[in-house]
This record gives C-alpha cells, structure tokens and sequence, in this order.
C-alpha cells in the first residue's frame, strides 16, 4: 500500500525566500512516520516522472491539495519549474513563489517546507507530490535550507566528506558521486537477488554461510577421494578373492604389482567376465605311464641279452 509521507525543512535560513532548495536528501532519513530512502535510481525516476507530466510542481498550505483537507479552493504558495539531481539530494530549481506566500516567509509566519512522496511498504520513495508550506514538520532532524541565488554549487568542505564517504578524491564533481551512488546502488540489487533476501543484513548471512562452505570444501573433498578410495580397493579385493577361488586369475596375476593390482578396476572387470580358467603348471602333471618290473632273474637274464626290461617283458 503507497503512503504519502513529509519532511520538513527550514526556508527562513535566507533573508529573501529562495529560488532552490534540497527537497529530499539522498540516502536513508528518519521521520515520524519511519525510516525512508532515496537513492540515485529512485530520483532519476522521479526526474523522469516530472519531464513526463510536462508541468510544473505546485507548492502548497499544509499539503491542502493532497491531503483534501480544505473544503474550498487549494490555493498554491508557489511553483517549481525544475528538478536536479545533486550529490546531496533531490533539488528544487526555478521556484517562484506569490507574493502572499513571500510574505509568509519574510514574516516568519511559515518556516518549513515539507516534501510529500509516495512510497513502498519498504520505505523507498517512488515518486512526489506536492510540496506544502508547514509549521508542523514530521521529521526528527529538521535540516536547514541553504538558499543560493546565484546557482552556487555545494562548497568544498561539505562535499568532501561525502565524497570520502563514496571512496572518490575530495575534488571529484558532483556527477562522479552520482555515478558512484548509482554504483552501489546496482550492487545492492544484484547482492539481493543473487542471495535471494530483501536486506542487506540477510545478504551478510548467506554470503557468510557460503565463505565457511568454501573454507570446508577442501575438507569435504579430501575425505571423499579418501571414502571413494576405500570403496574401490574393498571392490578390487572382492573381485581378485572371488577370480582366484573360481581360477580366472592367477596368483602371480594377483600378487602385489600383478595385473589385477595395478589395472583400473573397469578393466579388471571386464577382462574378469571374459577370462578362461587358468590351470597351474605345478598341478597340471602328465599322466603316469605303465612300469615293467622284472624279477631278479629276469633282469639278468635281460640283462646277459642285451635287451631292456619292456622289450624283455614283451617278448616273453
């Protein structure tokens, strides 16, 4: 649901009223009703939504003309011609104001002016409406305006902290902030929507869970080379026990540095499954052949022939 929200600020600061003021400064601001943002991609927005309308910006009495409070005419207090974005803000440029509400301010009678925006459930500002002269202003540190006729820009020693703040030299230009702010603002986006949270704090979260998981990796892979390792040399041990009793492998096949040690265990397998039975040499002994005996007598009787005992048992 959109809401409409204000913020004060002090116009008295200047003798004249001015013709520019900061209306919404960039970043994150507390008022009555919460905490809103503004960043650099939000204002661009608002800029475009301005040049498309093609009119200029009314300002009001106490947000009359949005609020629906008066129940006649919402007279305007002035009008803004132009929006600008600054290394410190949202600025109104080319303000001028009627004569009444120039008296107003001469006369201290109004001090503040008090932005109005729609914004998400979040905070964020999506766009604005009037602006309202106001003596009741919402916001808890009221900021001062510092009204310049003549177009001046921010001095130095205010804008070298901010620029120290965006990590830039203390003479970058106003642009190379807004650069630098739109920046980080992307970032922000893509650290959310990689992470898949909605704060930056979530973000911190998960980004931190997945540096201890890089950490362990090295850990977690060492000991499951380690299991995988186990596991094949249990399997190889199976398969040589299992080989060796049906004897399709040899124990000089098996015997540490043989074939079936040193092979990957694929090829073990399949030369496993096609192997014949292996028959040892040391078992594998020629049939015995028939022995001749002769008695006393007939060996030296063969032995007086000349003949040896099978041809001797033969013939007789």
């Amino acid at each position: 649901m959109q809401k409409i929200n204000a913020r004060a600020i002090d116009l008295t600061t200047a003798r004249e009223p001015p013709d520019e003021f900061r209306i919404l400064p960039l970043g994150e601001y507390p008022t009555e009703k919460g905490i809103f943002h503004l960043d650099a991609a939000a204002a661009e927005r608002v800029l475009e939504d301005f040049k498309r309308r093609g009119t200029d910006l009314s300002i009001d009495y106490e947000h009359e003309s949005v609020l629906g409070k008066a129940l006649g005419a919402t007279p305007a207090a002035g009008w803004i011609s132009e929006l600008e974005l600054r290394a410190d803000g949202l600025w109104a440029t080319s303000v001028t104001w009627t004569d009444k509400a120039a008296e107003y301010l001469r006369n201290r009678e109004y001090r503040y002016h008090s932005p109005s925006f729609f914004a998400d459930e979040q905070g964020n500002v999506l766009s604005i409406t009037s602006p309202a002269l106001t003596n009741r202003p919402a916001s808890h540190n009221i900021v001062p305006l510092v009204a310049s006729r003549e177009d001046k820009p921010m001095p130095d020693n205010q804008l070298a902290p901010i620029m120290t703040a965006l990590s830039l030299n203390t003479a970058a230009s106003a642009d190379d902030a807004i650069a630098r702010i739109t920046e980080l603002h992307t970032l922000r986006q893509d650290v959310l929507t990689l992470t898949g949270v909605e704060t930056l704090n979530a973000a911190r979260g998960v980004l931190t869970a997945w540096q201890a998981a890089h950490e362990q990796l090295p850990t977690v892979t060492s000991e499951r080379d380690a299991l995988a390792t186990r596991l094949e040399q249990g399997k190889r041990e199976t398969l040589i026990t299992a080989a060796l009793d049906a004897g399709t492998l040899s124990p000089a096949q098996a015997a540490e540095g043989g074939f079936a040690r040193v092979v990957p265990l694929e090829t073990l397998e399949t030369f496993l499954k096609t192997a014949p039975k292996v028959v040892s040499l040391e078992t594998a002994k020629p049939p015995a052949k028939n022995q001749t005996t002769l008695s006393d007598d007939e060996a030296l009787v063969a032995k007086m022939l000349g003949v040896n005992a099978g041809v001797f048992k033969e013939t007789n």
